[in-house]
């Protein structure tokens, strides 16, 4: 049985006026490192970059493979099906990603990834202050569920239609909602990430 990482990228970063995806961050771009600690864990088995059609962020991909969404205009769903479309269909469970978290850390997904099989529900969401972030796990059992996803809620629904079997995970780091929209929003993260390199 394998895990799959999906990192969705394809937003068209109305807000922010620039692909906010290929700010620098660090070394190389704020997707670089929303990317890496998916393709450094050892946990996960496969990883899924999905992208839009017309224009690519610049990132450097390492062990993920890349996959174009020709309607990323359409919302998150659209990503999120095209990803699983890509994904190993006999996948244990689905790392639902994005690509602008550049504050997440290979650890924290490893602890998420460890409380889901412990908790045994099939829906794991990180919750931080009260609020629902990301990296959400869920099990491979709702891949159909998955490939039925449409407009710009991603997984939103798919979890309120299973509150049954949903864990909604406490955690004590920021980073699950840690997501870039502005400008300023940018340069608060950028310099909240350097401030924990220097730690």
């Amino acid at each position: 049985m394998s895990i799959t990482a999906i990192l969705l990228a394809g937003g068209s970063s109305l807000r922010m006026g620039v692909d906010k995806l290929s700010l620098p961050w660090d070394e190389g771009t704020v997707l670089d490192a929303a990317l890496r600690p998916l393709v450094d864990l050892a946990e996960i088995d496969e990883v899924v970059v999905v992208v839009r059609g017309d224009r690519g962020p610049v990132f450097r991909p390492g062990r993920a493979s890349v996959v174009v969404n020709d309607q990323a205009e359409e919302g998150m769903g659209s990503s999120l099906k095209v990803g699983v479309e890509a994904a190993d269909p006999t996948s244990e469970a689905y790392i639902l990603a994005l690509g602008d978290m550049p504050l997440l850390r290979s650890a924290l997904v490893a602890q998420l990834i460890a409380a889901w099989r412990a908790i045994g529900k099939g829906i794991l969401v990180p919750v931080f202050e009260g609020r629902r972030g990301h990296p959400v796990v869920l099990s491979g059992k709702y891949r159909e569920a998955l490939l039925a996803s449409s407009g710009d809620v991603g997984a939103r629904h798919l979890v309120a239609r299973n509150e049954q079997d949903t864990v909604y995970y406490q955690v004590a780091d920021p980073a699950v909602v840690a997501d870039l929209d502005t400008p300023e929003g940018y340069q608060a993260m950028a310099a909240r990430g350097l401030a924990q390199c220097e730690d």
